[in-house]
């Protein structure tokens, strides 16, 4: 049997390159080339429909067809086509808790 995150590519986005930026410079009075739209490798590129859920009043649940948790993320993005899941987590601490805070948050899903 294979796990959620298996399932679903959590952890896919580490394999992902990304978009590298050009500079093409013009001379005065000349006009700028067409230049190829470039490709999005992102982590939202390796899917087309995306439905965004997001835990207002204590409502969100997660998918039961990735996994049977208790835990509540902030927003999640899903995409059923390619069966991926992203979660997203918000925090907002004090400066001087930020670590903590952050410590706090991975280890809720570690």
């Amino acid at each position: 049997m294979r796990t959620h995150q298996q399932f679903y590519g959590i952890g896919h986005c580490k394999r992902l390159r990304s978009v590298k930026k050009t500079i093409t410079f013009v001379r005065a009075g000349e006009k700028p080339l067409l230049a190829a739209r470039a490709t999005s490798t992102g982590l939202l590129a390796t899917a087309q429909y995306w439905e965004l859920e997001v835990d207002l009043g204590k409502q969100l649940k997660f998918p039961g067809t990735a996994a049977t948790t208790s835990l509540r993320p902030d927003m999640l993005l899903i995409s059923e086509t390619s069966k991926q899941i992203i979660l997203l987590e918000l925090t907002v601490p004090w400066e001087d808790r930020i670590e903590e805070a952050n410590e706090r948050k991975r280890a809720k899903y570690a």
